[in-house]
């Protein structure tokens, strides 16, 4: 017997780092990653101790992304004895460590013991890449109070920590205990609370600051220039407006409303029970293209540039391949304009080594608006506006740019980056054109990383509306994306590719569920496009290692969407 071992993200600055990281790092951070490592029906995470709850109904809201890393063989008893042992250990209530010793580091030692692997490396990262920022100093104090940090010197560290009065906990003494506990969250400030370390919001939070904290929170330089700079407070206030649910839920309001499209489980609550009816979980996530061999690309970029350019950039491509292989975090002017040089100047069969590189740099968002104003004019006009002559390496590198180019996490609770909401905006036929032009490739990575950006542009195509003066109706984008999936996903054999398709069709008529003329259309087409036994077929290739229970709740959801 196996069991399904998925990973909850949730978001720790409740959408604070997504309106302004960009203004204050110039880096675009998605969130502040909590994660719970979510098997047996049951979520497991460190916070004031290693804690566990049935899933979904920890204090820390609705997930922002739910991860299946993969399905296991190892039963509870065993995971819990292998837990119990980590809480007298590495992970007790005096280990919590903001940078070192985090909720992360638990759920990928869970990981590694339950499937060999870790967690996404974006997730393990991103608090220490955040936290050195001045944005990160900011609101540390704050989040080491959610987490109960024993680091925090004001954190009475207890004997036993607990988790709930719901079901069960793991503590100090070892061992999975009952029901019989004190509330979650007691006991100095161990574990969330109502969500904020005992607090239901950031008005509690601050309530309830240490008024050292408090003080230094109010006299931080960025806290100051921003209280002092009337167009950045504009921009925060227009940011609120224009997202009132991320407002409510911040500043307390008990009734914010999430539609999560990656849930698994339907909740319908009467007379104090509870029915748990099955949906289809869509993924939610972004795929990117991030590993090269560097040294390889560098050397035959060397081969394919002109002498004078290589004489001329020595050191600067020198600087380029430290920067690559992480030796450096920056990248200067020079280094930028010698890389749209060496693009302008390429011949169509030497391109590939360049193009690598581009997509490569596109993963930091620093550089989004040198990719956007200087970069992409130039590949538009000498590979995408002649997709049919461009050869297949080429394609390659620049659907692998376009990937790069999202942001590396979706909810949607989440601000998108301003790069998505130019590419929706100004570059949306652009990219579907070569999507379609290449789904059906005759090489399958083509059509792997083809149907990878279908799937991330589907994802965040709900922000289409907003972007439009809150319009509606369907754009040709869309229904040229949503035709060519469905008429080419029947040629398809690979299951990933065919798992890709299959959520950017289940994302685009998600998108318009909600409006009765536009959902028709998109029925209309498909079933024009594909039969009920064609599209069981597609699901059976695409769930192949699946068991007949997921795949009968795929076919029922695509059917009842579709037919």
């Amino acid at each position: 017997m196996t069991f399904r071992v998925e990973l909850y993200v949730y978001d720790l600055s409740m959408g604070l780092a997504a309106m302004l990281s960009q203004q204050f790092t110039g880096k675009h951070f998605p969130g502040i990653w909590h994660t719970g490592i979510v098997i047996y029906n049951t979520e497991y995470f460190f916070g004031g101790g290693i804690q566990k709850l049935p899933k979904g109904q920890t204090p820390y809201g609705t997930p922002v992304r739910m991860i299946h890393l993969g399905d296991t063989e190892i039963d509870q008893s065993l995971f819990e004895e292998f837990v119990n042992q980590l809480s007298n250990e590495r992970f007790r209530f005096d280990q919590y460590h903001l940078f070192d010793n985090n909720c992360n580091h638990f759920t990928n030692e869970c990981s590694l013991f339950l499937l060999g692997k870790s967690i996404p490396n974006d997730i393990l990262d991103l608090p220490l890449e955040f936290f050195n920022t001045p944005m990160g100093q900011m609101i540390r104090p704050m989040v080491d109070r959610m987490m109960g940090g024993a680091r925090n010197p004001n954190v009475n560290v207890p004997t036993s920590v607990s988790t709930t009065s719901n079901n069960s906990s793991v503590n100090n003494s070892g061992g999975v205990s009952g029901s019989n506990v004190s509330p979650f969250g007691s006991g100095g400030g161990g574990g969330f609370g109502g969500g904020f370390g005992g607090n239901n919001n950031m008005n509690d939070l601050m309530g309830g600051m240490n008024p050292n904290d408090l003080m230094g929170l109010m006299n931080n330089p960025m806290v100051s220039n921003l209280m002092n700079n009337p167009n950045m407070m504009n921009q925060v206030m227009n940011m609120m407006n224009n997202n009132p649910n991320l407002l409510n839920n911040f500043m307390g309001n008990s009734n914010f409303n999430t539609n999560n499209l990656g849930s698994m489980n339907t909740m319908n609550t009467t007379n104090n029970t509870t029915k748990i009816e099955k949906i289809f979980e869509d993924p939610q996530e972004v795929y990117h293209f991030n590993k090269a061999n560097i040294t390889q690309i560098i050397n035959k970029l060397k081969t394919t540039t002109s002498e004078e350019i290589i004489k001329n950039n020595s050191e600067n491509l020198i600087k380029l391949e430290r920067y690559l292989n992480n030796q450096i975090n920056k990248l200067d002017n020079e280094i930028l304009e010698m890389i749209e040089l060496i693009l302008r100047n390429s011949k169509e069969n030497e391109s590939f080594p360049i193009l690598d590189i581009i997509r490569l740099i596109a993963i930091n968002t620093e550089y989004s608006n040198f990719i956007l104003n200087k970069i992409l004019p130039i590949i538009e006009e000498k590979f995408i506006l002649n997709t049919t002559t461009t050869n297949h390496a080429n394609q390659l590198m620049i659907l692998r740019l376009f990937c790069n180019l999202f942001d590396k996490y979706f909810s949607n609770q989440l601000i998108p980056s301003n790069t998505i909401k130019y590419l929706i905006k100004n570059k949306l036929t652009i990219i579907v054109d070569f999507i379609s032009n290449t789904i059906n490739s005759e090489l399958e990575g083509i059509r792997l990383v083809s149907s990878s950006l279908a799937a991330n542009l589907s994802l965040f195509l709900k922000i289409k509306n907003k972007l439009n003066n809150n319009n509606t109706n369907l754009t040709d984008e869309e229904i040229q994306l949503f035709s060519s999936m469905l008429e080419f996903i029947k040629l398809e054999k690979s299951k990933d590719n065919l798992q890709r398709m299959l959520f950017t069709i289940f994302r685009l008529i998600k998108n318009v569920e909600n409006f009765k003329e536009e959902k028709n259309t998109l029925k209309e087409i498909a079933m024009t496009l594909i039969e009920v036994n064609e599209l069981k077929e597609v699901i059976g290739k695409a769930y192949v290692n699946s068991g007949n229970e997921e795949k009968q709740l795929v076919e029922k959801t695509f059917l009842s969407l579709l037919f």
